[in-house]
C-alpha cells in the first residue's frame, strides 16, 4: 500500500467519523442503522458513485443480526469491505465539502461564537490533517494540541503562557476536535476582536492546509503587455497564486510548479532586484517565463530561496516543513507508543508470567495448604486416633489387666474351688472312707453280732443242749435274742437304707458336683475363649498399632518430603521474589530510561522552543535591523539634505568670504598707500574711510565660524 493511499484511508476514515459523531447524538458510540443508510447513499450520490443505493441497502443486510444501532468501527469496516469511496477517481476535496456539511450543524449555536462558521471549517481542516490515526474518537496528541494553540495565541498577538496550558491540559493525552475550539473561544481567544481571530485562523489555515511557504507583494511584468504591477503573491507547494491585493479575494492568475520550473537571479534593468522563474521545455500553450521585482534585495533573496526550496520539495515529493515536522513527531510519537506497547507487551508478557508463576505458586502453596491441612486434618485424625487407641489400649490395658485380675482371680476362686473341691471331695471321700470304715465297722460289728448270733446260738443250742431245762430263761433270751436280731435287723436295714440313701445321696452329689464340673469347665472355657478373643483384639490393636507406627512413619516421611517440598518452594519463592525485585529493577530501569526519554524529549522541545525563539528573535532583529535600515536610509537622506543646504549656505558664506577677503585687500591696500604712522594711543590705524585696525579681529571671527560650519557639514 502506497503513502498516497494510506494518507486517503486516513482522510476518509476521519471524515466519515466526523459524520458518525454529528449523528451521535446520545453520545454513547452508537448510530441508528437507518440514518447510516441514508447518510451512506446521500454521500455516495453527492460523490457519483454508482453503487451507492445498493451499497446503503447492503449496509441493512449485513446489520440485519445485529442491533438498532451499531458503533463505528463495524460501520468502517463495511464501507471498507465494500470499497464504497476508495478509488482514485473519487474527489477529496468534495468528499471533505459534504462531510463538513453533514457535521458542521453540531458547531451552529454554541455557546460563545466568537468564530465564524468558515473559520471554524478551516480549524476543522488544521484539526483533520494533524489527528493521530488508529485513535478513536478522532483526536490529535497533546505535543500538536499545544504547537496549534500557540500558533493561533502568538497570530493573535498575544504572548504564549506554557504554565497556563500545562495546568489546563496536563492530565489530557488526545484532545477531540471541540476541545480545541472550546480552548480558543473560551480560554485564549474571549474577548477578542473577532476580525483579529479571523487573521490568525487564515494565517495559521494558510501555513498548515494551505501549505503557504512565502506571501507578500512583488511586481511582476506582463505577458502580453509589458507592463509591471504589484501583485499580492502566495507561494504553496504546488502553484504560485497572486492576487490584486492582500484580501486574497480577487485571483488574477496562477504559475503551477512542476519539477522542470527554474528560478535564477536577472541584471537590473527598468526596476531593481529583479529575478525570473522559468521552465526549460518550450510549449505554445501556457507561458514558460515570469519577471518579478521585489523591493530590496533582501526580499528577493527570500523569494528566491523560498521558490527553489519548494521545486526541491517537488522533485522528492515533500511537503511542507510544517507538515513535515508534524509528520515526524508525529511518527515519533507512533515510533515512541509502538515502543511503549513493546515495553508494555513485553511486561505483560512477564506481569503474566509473574501472574502465571504467581498462580502456580499460590497453587503450589494452596495445595501445600490443603495437603498441609490434609496433613494436620491427617494429624489430627492420628491423634486422635492414636489418643483412641491410647485410650482403648489403655482401656484394653485396664481390661486386659481386670480380665487378668479377673482371670486371676477366677483361676485363684477356680483353684480355690478346685481345692475347696478337692477337700470336699477329700472329705467326702474321707467321710466315704469313714462311712465305709463305719460301716465295715458296722458289718463287722453285723457280722460280730451275726458270729455273736450264731455264736449265741451256737452257744444256745449248746446251752439248750445244756439248759435244756432252763426253757424259759432261754424262751427269754431268745426273746431278748429275738428283740436283739430284730433290733440288728432293724439297724441292718437301717444301716442299709442310710448306706442306700448315703449311696444315693453321693450319687447325687457326684452328678451335682459332676455337673458344676461341667458348668465351671464351661464357664472356664468361655472365659478361655473370652480371653483368647480379647487376646487377639489385642493382638488386632498390637498391630493396628503397628500399622499406626508404619503410617506414623511414613507421614513423618511424608512431612520430611513435604519439608523438602516446602524448602523446595521457599526456594522457587525466593527465586520468585528475586524475579519480582529484578522486574521491578527492570521497570524502574525502564521508568528511567522513559524518564530520559521523556527529559530528552523536553530538552528535545526546550531547544526546539529555543530554536524557535531564536527564529523569533533573528527575525526581529531582522525586522529591526531592516527598520534600521529604513531609518538609516531615511536619516541619509535627511543628512544628504542637510549636507547640501549646509554646502548652500557654505557657498553663501564663501561668497561672502570673498567678497569680505575683496574689502580686506582693498583695504590692505589703502593702508600701504595711507602714509600716516600708527597710532599706538588708539593701537589702530586712521585711514581715510574711518576703517580701522579693530575691525581686522572681526573678520578672522567671521572666518573661524565658516570654518566651523565647513567642519560640521557631511563632506568634512
Amino acid at each position: 500500500m502506497t503513502e498516497k493511499t494510506t494518507e486517503r484511508k486516513r482522510k476518509v476514515c476521519c471524515w466519515l467519523w466526523h459524520v458518525f459523531d454529528a449523528l451521535d447524538e446520545n453520545k454513547n458510540g452508537l448510530v441508528d442503522k437507518q440514518q447510516l443508510r441514508i447518510i451512506t447513499a446521500h454521500i455516495g450520490n453527492s460523490l457519483g458513485v454508482n453503487n451507492s443505493s445498493l451499497v446503503a441497502n447492503r449496509l441493512a443486510e449485513y446489520f440485519k443480526d445485529s442491533p438498532d444501532s451499531i458503533n463505528f468501527t463495524d460501520y468502517y469496516d463495511f464501507i471498507s469491505s465494500q470499497k464504497f469511496i476508495e478509488g482514485d477517481l473519487i474527489d477529496m476535496k468534495k468528499f471533505e465539502d459534504v462531510s463538513w456539511m453533514l457535521c458542521s450543524k453540531k458547531y451552529k449555536g454554541r455557546e460563545l461564537e466568537s468564530f465564524h462558521l468558515n473559520d471554524v471549517y478551516k480549524l476543522w481542516q488544521i484539526f483533520n490533517i494533524l489527528v493521530e490515526p488508529d485513535v478513536f474518537p478522532i483526536s490529535i496528541d497533546r505535543e500538536e494540541f499545544e504547537i496549534l494553540l500557540e500558533k493561533m495565541v502568538t497570530a493573535m498577538g498575544k504572548k504564549w503562557k506554557q504554565a497556563q496550558f500545562d495546568e489546563l491540559y496536563k492530565d489530557k493525552q488526545f484532545l477531540k476536535f471541540t476541545e480545541l475550539l472550546s480552548a480558543l473561544e473560551c480560554d485564549y481567544g474571549r474577548l477578542m476582536d473577532k476580525m483579529v481571530l479571523q487573521m490568525a485562523v487564515k494565517d495559521v489555515h494558510d501555513e498548515c492546509v494551505r501549505e503557504v511557504e512565502k506571501k507578500g507583494m512583488i511586481k511582476k511584468k506582463g505577458h502580453m503587455i509589458k507592463s509591471w504591477k504589484e501583485r499580492w503573491f502566495v507561494l504553496m507547494q504546488d502553484s504560485i497564486t497572486y492576487y490584486t491585493d492582500r484580501s486574497e479575494q480577487e485571483a488574477k492568475g496562477q504559475i503551477v510548479l512542476t519539477p522542470l520550473w527554474k528560478v535564477e537571479l536577472i541584471d537590473d534593468g527598468k526596476y531593481k532586484n529583479m529575478f525570473r522563474l522559468y521552465k526549460d521545455e518550450k510549449s505554445t500553450n501556457e507561458k514558460t517565463s515570469y519577471e518579478f521585482s521585489a523591493s530590496d534585495r533582501r526580499e528577493r533573496q527570500e523569494w528566491v530561496s523560498a521558490i527553489n526550496l519548494v521545486l526541491k520539495r517537488l522533485q522528492v515529493e515533500d511537503c511542507s516543513m510544517i507538515l513535515q515536522g508534524a509528520q515526524e513527531r508525529q511518527q515519533e510519537r507512533i515510533k515512541i507508543r509502538n515502543q511503549q506497547k513493546e515495553v508494555e507487551e513485553k511486561q505483560r508478557q512477564k506481569d503474566e508470567e509473574i501472574e502465571l508463576m504467581k498462580k502456580r505458586l499460590e497453587e503450589k502453596e494452596r495445595e501445600a495448604e490443603e495437603e498441609a491441612e490434609k496433613r494436620k486434618k491427617m494429624d489430627e485424625e492420628e491423634t486422635a486416633r492414636r489418643e483412641k487407641m491410647a485410650k482403648d489400649k489403655e482401656l484394653l490395658e485396664e481390661q486386659m489387666a481386670a480380665l487378668l485380675l479377673e482371670h486371676e482371680k477366677t483361676m485363684n476362686q477356680a483353684e480355690a474351688a478346685a481345692e475347696m473341691r478337692r477337700k470336699r471331695e477329700l472329705e467326702e471321700e474321707k467321710r466315704r472312707q469313714d462311712d465305709l470304715e463305719e460301716l465295715k465297722k458296722r458289718e463287722e460289728e453285723l457280722n460280730d453280732m451275726k458270729g455273736a448270733v450264731e455264736e449265741a446260738e451256737r452257744r444256745a443250742k449248746e446251752e439248750a443242749e445244756k439248759r435244756h431245762l432252763k426253757e424259759l430263761e432261754e424262751e427269754e433270751k431268745q426273746s431278748i435274742l429275738k428283740e436283739e436280731k430284730e433290733k440288728q435287723a432293724q439297724e441292718l436295714a437301717r444301716i442299709q437304707t442310710e448306706r442306700a440313701e448315703a449311696e444315693k445321696k453321693l450319687e447325687q452329689e457326684q452328678e451335682l458336683r459332676k455337673q458344676k464340673e461341667e458348668e465351671e469347665m464351661r464357664k472356664t472355657n468361655e472365659y478361655l475363649e473370652e480371653l483368647k478373643r480379647k487376646e487377639e483384639q489385642l493382638n488386632e490393636v498390637r498391630l493396628g498399632m503397628e500399622d499406626a507406627e508404619k503410617r506414623a512413619q511414613m507421614e513423618e516421611e511424608q512431612k520430611l518430603a513435604e519439608q523438602r517440598r516446602r524448602e523446595e518452594l521457599e526456594l522457587l519463592n525466593k527465586d520468585l521474589e528475586d524475579l519480582l525485585q529484578s522486574e521491578k529493577q527492570a521497570k524502574r530501569d525502564e521508568e528511567i530510561v522513559r524518564a530520559v526519554q521523556a527529559r530528552l524529549l523536553d530538552e528535545e522541545s526546550e531547544k526546539r522552543e529555543q530554536l524557535e525563539r531564536l527564529k523569533e528573535e533573528q527575525e526581529k532583529m531582522l525586522k529591526e535591523e531592516r527598520e534600521r535600515r529604513e531609518n538609516l536610509e531615511q536619516r541619509s537622506e535627511e543628512l544628504e539634505i542637510q549636507r547640501l543646504e549646509q554646502a548652500r549656505v557654505l557657498e553663501e558664506e564663501r561668497m561672502k568670504l570673498e567678497d569680505l577677503e575683496e574689502k580686506r585687500i582693498d583695504a590692505d591696500n589703502k593702508l600701504k598707500v595711507d602714509d600716516k604712522p600708527f597710532n599706538n594711543e588708539t593701537n589702530g590705524y586712521s585711514t581715510k574711510d574711518g576703517i580701522s585696525n579693530c575691525d581686522v579681529p572681526a573678520l578672522v571671527i567671521n572666518n573661524e565660524e565658516i570654518n566651523n560650519v565647513i567642519s560640521d557639514s557631511p563632506e568634512k
